[in-house]
């Protein structure tokens, strides 16, 4: 009978480590055990195919996505992407230019599958000096920081617009996280016909075409001291009841700029004129494949618990195989969930809060009414967050 239950137990244990634990196999060259030199590995989720050193990728080498595709050709360095690269995104964007450690570095250029382009300076995100080119011919040529216009830059008007027959500057100046800080606005002719400002504890003159922002009290800093701190408040509550920041677009006309009754503010992030010039969102997947042979062993004692209880907060599930569980209301709280196949996954309901879901894949996962705040979501293969809670969560 202790021999039964012990048989019963090992067969388990195998079924157990056989369905829900992921899989890696390799073929080529090993030294000491690991991959080294020319290799194939493949996953349940993709497969690398290229040079290796000390069990990572090293040298040039191709990752495909589960279906074949290429997701990205180039050169790798101690595991990340790392040198000249072709990235090609899940929806038909393609990235080639330079990368580092595993992230977009340098100068590259990105063209989006709306038709979009971006010509410039990198990291990680359109940051330095750049061009973007909107699909229906419009252009931003400036400077961008974490993906967004800041500092100086202008905009030209891409044909047909009125009577041009070539593209003209229709605003000039200083951006602020995406939007107008200091901007004149001018007509196809290159007359001035307004201004956009945000006034951040400034107060703002027009003189000889130019519009002006100073600091409020000028050298008083005092007042100005007072101003900010009542400026960061109204940003704290605002947060808190869920509004937009107080940061407000206005515009100027240029005939009214004698009286500020007829200024106005601007509704909306980008507002006035081009408001419908929105940059893509980029849907990413993952940057980097698990340095390491995904393991072959697993916590079994904690995919137990898991399918026994439903329960398994902080536990160490790192690329386990639990595509079409049903997790409905599971507590995963702090769980170790990267590079998990969790597609198809019944996870309505579940507290994953804090927990590390970076390189997952959910494809087709039911996540609704999930609590995923402050989960770490970098990089994962996301599908359904249909209400999802996401407050906190890290997405980049």
């Amino acid at each position: 009978m202790k021999n039964l239950f012990l048989v019963n137990y090992i067969l388990i244990t195998v079924l157990l480590v056989g369905c829900y634990v992921g899989k890696s196999v390799y073929v080529g060259a090993e030294k000491d055990g690991e991959p080294h030199g020319q290799g194939t590995m493949t996953w349940n989720y993709g497969e690398y195919d290229g040079e290796w050193k000390d069990g990572e990728q090293h040298g040039h080498g191709t990752l495909y996505y589960s279906n074949g595709s290429i997701m990205y050709v180039g050169e790798w360095k101690n595991g990340n992407q790392h040198g000249q690269g072709t990235y090609n995104d899940l929806v038909g964007g393609k990235y080639v230019g330079k990368w580092g450690n595993g992230v977009k570095l340098g100068q590259g250029t990105y063209t989006y599958h709306i038709g979009g382009k971006y010509v410039g300076e990198w990291k990680g995100d359109k940051h330095g000096q750049g061009t973007y080119t909107y699909p229906d011919g419009h252009t931003f040529i400036g400077q961008w920081v974490k993906g967004k216009k800041h500092g100086q830059g202008a905009m030209y008007w891409g044909p047909p617009h009125d009577e041009q027959k070539k593209p003209y500057k229709t605003l000039e100046g200083e951006w602020r996280k995406g939007k107008r800080k200091n901007v004149t606005h001018f007509d196809l002719n290159g007359k001035i016909i307004g201004w956009f400002y945000i006034p951040i504890c400034e107060t703002v003159s027009i003189k000889n075409g130019k519009l002006t922002l100073e600091k409020v009290g000028g050298d008083d800093v005092w007042a100005q001291s007072k101003c900010e701190s009542s400026l960061s408040w109204q940003k704290f509550e605002n947060r808190k009841k869920g509004l937009s920041p107080v940061e407000e677009t206005y515009y100027v006309p240029e005939i009214y700029k004698n009286n500020k009754w007829e200024w106005f503010p601007i509704s909306g992030e980008y507002g006035h004129c081009n408001e419908h010039l929105v940059e893509p969102v980029v849907v990413e997947t993952p940057k980097v494949i698990p340095k390491k042979i995904a393991k072959q062993k697993s916590d079994i004692p904690s995919l137990k618990k898991l399918l026994d209880t439903n329960k398994c907060p902080n536990c160490d599930l790192s690329y386990a195989n639990l595509k079409g569980a049903n997790l409905s209301g599971a507590n995963l709280s702090g769980a170790n969930l990267s590079g998990a196949n969790l597609s198809g996954a019944n996870l309505s309901g579940a507290n994953l809060s804090g927990a590390n879901l970076s390189g997952a894949n959910l494809k087709g996962a039911n996540v609704s009414n999930a609590n995923l705040s402050g989960a770490i979501l970098s990089y994962a293969h996301l599908w359904e967050l249909k209400g999802a809670n996401l407050s906190g969560a890290k997405m980049e």
